[in-house]
């Protein structure tokens, strides 16, 4: 479920909600949690993709694990950290 944002228009208080799409308007029918005024808007904002996996929410499975694995191995810099100063010098 996707957060909205949500400001009064009467005193300035923003706040967030988790709903589903079909509830997005709900809280612009409530009261303002701050000042219980009925000016709360949705404010409009650019989206955000979070990776689940990058925020430590969830752990890769065992396949990307393998795979990141399997390019790490065949990844060129793997090669040049196992030649010594010698190799490269000739």
């Amino acid at each position: 479920m996707p957060f909205y944002d949500y400001k009064c228009g009467e005193c300035g208080h923003t706040f967030d909600e988790m709903l589903r799409i079909a509830d997005m308007e709900k809280p612009t029918k409530k009261k303002c949690p701050s000042c219980g005024k009925k000016k709360v808007e949705i404010v409009v904002g650019a989206a955000s993709i979070v990776d689940s996996v990058r925020v430590g929410i969830t752990k890769p499975d065992k396949g990307w694990q393998e795979v990141m694995a399997k390019i790490k191995e065949a990844h060129p810099r793997n090669d040049m950290s196992k030649k010594s100063k010698q190799d490269w010098m000739h």
